[in-house]
């Protein structure tokens, strides 16, 4: 399962690429459509929508990574954008409820840190949002990240540009213990 942000689309849900392949240098990646339908159908904000994936970086930026060490896999990519916590978490919970049961399931958030400040404020940012993500609150890594953008540092214009996805994976994880 990858989870990321949608950079292009602001999403009202869980945009699921159910259907065919994605094409690599490394090789063809498919897509466990069975797995991908289960998920569909766990929660109405998860809705099968090919079309934020186009042109979308932040899921298949992972694959090469994942095809070297895993050589053949299936995947389920989803794309998440600009939801409130109570979205998260019904996503989250939905999609533990699907995977609790499956075998072999790797969950793969994929997230940049900070965005654009000095090199000294992007250190201080990431290792503050690091460690409220190390406390496995997922609560309080929306609370950490909104403290820190209300501090106004130059130039910073996220914590994690995968912030709900981040959210929705940690809760996800959480459910399934």
């Amino acid at each position: 399962i990858l989870i990321g942000q949608s950079h292009k689309y602001n999403l009202s849900h869980a945009a699921v690429y159910n259907k065919g392949s994605f094409l690599t240098p490394l090789g063809e990646v498919k897509i466990n459509e069975a797995l991908a339908e289960k998920i569909i159908k766990s929660d109405k904000l998860i809705k099968a929508d090919i079309q934020p994936h186009i042109e979308e970086h932040s899921l298949e930026v992972q694959l090469p990574f994942l095809q070297s060490v895993l050589k053949k896999f299936t995947m389920v990519p989803i794309l998440v954008s600009g939801f409130n916590f109570k979205d998260c978490e019904s996503i989250g919970k939905s999609l533990a409820k699907v995977l609790k049961d499956e075998k072999n399931v790797l969950i793969v958030i994929s997230t940049d840190m900070s965005h654009y400040p000095s090199y000294e404020d992007a250190k201080l940012i990431d290792n503050q949002i690091l460690k409220e993500i190390e406390s496995l609150d997922p609560e309080s890594v929306l609370n950490k990240d909104r403290e820190i953008m209300s501090k106004g540092y130059k130039q910073e214009s996220c914590t994690l540009c995968g912030l709900q996805a981040v959210v929705i994976g940690m809760i996800c994880l959480k459910e399934l213990g």
